[in-house]
């Protein structure tokens, strides 16, 4: 029984994408213009292949072999050294590079308007009516500008495992939202649709950090370390590659479909208490995935939210006064919230051991949506917690010592308990490669209870879900 290809999303790289990682990382480093070229950070990836019967044909330039007798090819996302097309990795799904194209063209016309502007701006050139012309050349700045991303998207054209073919806008469209700039020029896409385009069936794949050093964020966290692997973006890479793997036999590793409603805890006629599954968005987001509250058999309004990888005990509002009311307890800290997390021991924490952490947060603004500790600026992020079970004897998961931890929030930040666990506790969660944890199907995370008061009766309600983990 041949293996599923790998899911983007969460995965656990193959062994023999490891190795095809490894070969690309030496001939990265032992080149030296394109190591310099690439050590600020580059996304890379590779893709192990088997050519089919009847292709179209592929470059035998771009084909590397591993020892074994494996197949694969490897791209980079974005351009390198302004440049994107570079020996030994697969072309871009669409040259913009191209001088005498398109987009060169019109991008030197809208180039030449802003420096038009810049003039104006700094007098070097006068109008009889300064604002007057500076806001019909923003505006016709603007115009062009939308025009040109419109052609581009269209002009990108990629392909699916059951070699249809659609535009990148088309593709966006059809879940209604606008493709981000930069959308189909990561690695995974161009490695796919060269797949698609050139008789090679996809085997496995993964895409990896390359830069001239790594180091540790202000949290304490891990950030992007050199040669580690890491997931395709939810915004550029969600829609595209959903839309791309359709045909392919995919190792998704949350257990639901497009077809899954979560189960209802409770509900009357001004609330629903839900029991979201790990992986599933709370409310509709930017990678076109149907979120929780679609799911749901009756229109529903979000009052807080889970990480679309944590499961658990979540409440919903079925009218605007409900929500508006419950919203109000949130922020006034009247709802009370525990939850559980398999974490990794790394700090010998042990069964009993109690304590609060207190370390203040705020979004790390050049890797989002990852957040840091910062004592200057963050905001006031405050965790209490209980060690529930200790594996000090170190024969846990794959042999490695755990321990599970139940968690209670006092504040309610972006990742709190991600980065308090990490960064505070010294253990990350299990399956939470975003800081430092080690790769696992699934993030160990799950909302146990939650406790609020009825938005009419104001009497206390309580919900509890007992978590999943089996060590």
């Amino acid at each position: 029984m041949s293996r599923k290809f790998t899911y983007p999303f969460r995965y656990d790289p193959a062994p023999e994408v490891k190795a095809a990682a490894a070969v690309t990382l030496e001939h990265i480093d032992s080149t030296p213009w394109l190591r310099e070229a690439a050590g600020e950070g580059k996304m890379f990836g590779v893709l192990i292949v088997e050519p089919e019967e009847g292709g179209i044909g592929y470059d035998e330039g771009l084909m590397h072999r591993l020892p074994d007798g494996k197949c694969f090819i490897a791209a980079f996302s974005g351009n390198i050294g302004e440049m994107n097309l570079i020996e030994g990795f697969v072309p871009p799904v669409f040259d913009l590079l191209d001088p005498k194209g398109y987009f060169k063209t019109e991008e030197a016309r809208i180039n030449a308007v802003g420096r038009e502007i810049a003039a104006i701006e700094s007098g070097e050139i006068c109008s009889g009516d300064i604002t007057e012309a500076l806001g019909e050349l923003r505006q016709k700045r603007k115009t062009m500008s939308d025009s040109l991303q419109k052609w581009i998207f269209s002009s990108y054209r990629v392909h699916n495992g059951s070699r249809e073919e659609k535009s990148i806008s088309e593709i966006f469209e059809m879940k209604g939202l606008v493709p981000p700039g930069g959308t189909g020029d990561c690695a995974a896409p161009k490695l796919l649709d060269y797949a698609f385009t050139h008789g090679l069936r996809p085997v496995s794949m993964g895409e990896f950090w390359y830069c001239a050093d790594s180091g540790l964020g202000t949290s304490g966290t891990e950030k992007k370390v050199k040669g580690e692997f890491y997931p395709s973006c939810s915004s550029k890479c969600g829609p595209l590659l959903r839309w791309m793997l359709q045909g392919v036999d995919t190792d998704n590793p949350y257990g639901f479909d497009d077809s899954t409603v979560p189960a209802i805890l409770w509900e009357d006629s001004s609330l629903m208490v839900v029991d979201k599954p790990a992986g599933m968005l709370c409310v509709p987001g930017k990678d076109g995935q149907i979120s929780m509250v679609e799911r749901l058999p009756q229109p529903c309004f979000a009052v807080h939210r889970l990480d679309m990888d944590t499961s658990g005990v979540i409440l919903t509002a079925k009218t605007l006064r409900a929500q508006s009311t419950l919203r109000k307890q949130f922020e006034a800290r009247e709802v009370s919230k525990s939850y559980v997390a398999v974490v990794e021991n790394r700090t010998g924490l042990t069964e009993g051991q109690t304590g609060t952490i207190s370390l203040p947060m705020r979004p790390d603004i050049e890797d989002r949506p990852r957040q840091i500790v910062d004592f200057t600026y963050g905001k006031e992020a405050v965790t209490e917690y209980s060690v529930l079970w200790s594996n000090a004897a170190n024969s846990g998961q794959d042999g490695k010592a755990l321990a599970i931890v139940r968690f209670k929030p006092l504040t309610g930040r972006t990742h709190q308990l991600r980065v308090h666990a990490a960064a505070g506790l010294g253990c990350p969660i299990l399956g939470d490669i975003l800081y430092g944890g080690t790769y696992y199907r699934r993030l160990c995370l799950h909302a146990e209870s939650i406790s609020f008061l009825h938005p009419l009766t104001e009497e206390r309600m309580s919900f509890s879900v007992p978590h999943p983990f089996t060590i």
